[in-house]
């Protein structure tokens, strides 16, 4: 995908992601490529486009529905979201710590939190 169709993607997500009513099915259509371009903005080397990803991370994870968690988990998330974590730049740093705590929140089990923080930290 190119540069420009993936940032006006993820910042359609981000728009999106925003409402009060969030339409996540739709927007996350085929069942994984709209979370595959957020994942592909996580990994972008423009930082507004990772600001906007990770957005859209926080947004898709402060939903009630957790297998959209989940998905984003499959699909490598957490590893981006990390990486993301030691960035030089405040608020994409602090962005992807608040998107890995809302992932945190979903998971049911002591356990599960003990493994995301543990992978975070590694």
């Amino acid at each position: 995908m190119r540069k420009s169709t993936l940032c006006s993607y993820v910042i359609c997500c981000r728009r999106l992601t925003c409402s009060d009513n969030p339409p996540l099915s739709t927007l996350m259509h085929s069942q994984s490529e709209g979370f595959r371009q957020v994942i592909d903005g996580l990994k972008s080397p423009m930082i507004e486009t990772q600001l906007d990803a990770v957005w859209c991370c926080i947004n898709i994870t402060a939903d009630t529905n957790s297998r959209y968690t989940n998905r984003l988990i499959e699909l490598g998330a957490l590893k981006e979201l990390k990486r993301l974590i030691s960035s030089a730049h405040k608020k994409l740093s602090a962005n992807a710590v608040w998107a890995c705590s809302n992932i945190a929140s979903k998971l049911r089990c002591f356990y599960h939190h003990y493994i995301i923080l543990r992978y975070m930290y590694m």
